[in-house]
């Protein structure tokens, strides 16, 4: 159920987001099997962005994919990286949240 959340870097929050902010260690222990070696990742089921974070790691280990995962997780233990639990209410503008709409006058 992790395709529910959303990754975000804890640079790029804005304070109504403190609520929805999955506690570091719950968030580490449903991910902590996509950092097991030879494992089959379901990108599908990780949270929106998850891999954009990934992908920073992967030049670093292009030999063994799984420990960019692994360098990830530890952003998420280390509180760099957040999961959020999605809201809907937020009006969404090219996938950024960030652009709200102004009420009309």
């Amino acid at each position: 159920m992790l395709h529910h959340y959303h990754a975000n870097s804890l640079d790029n929050i804005y304070l109504e987001d403190i609520p929805h902010i999955i506690h570091p260690d719950y968030a580490a222990r449903d991910l902590a099997d996509t950092t097991l070696p030879n494992r089959n990742i379901q990108e599908w089921n990780l949270p929106q962005d998850y891999s954009h974070f990934v992908s920073q790691y992967h030049p670093f280990h292009w030999q063994r994919p799984w420990m960019a995962y692994r360098d990830t997780l530890d952003d998420i233990r280390s509180g760099k990286v957040v999961l959020l639990k999605k809201k809907h209410d937020r009006p969404c503008f090219n996938g950024r949240a960030d652009v709200l709409r102004q009420p009309p006058k």
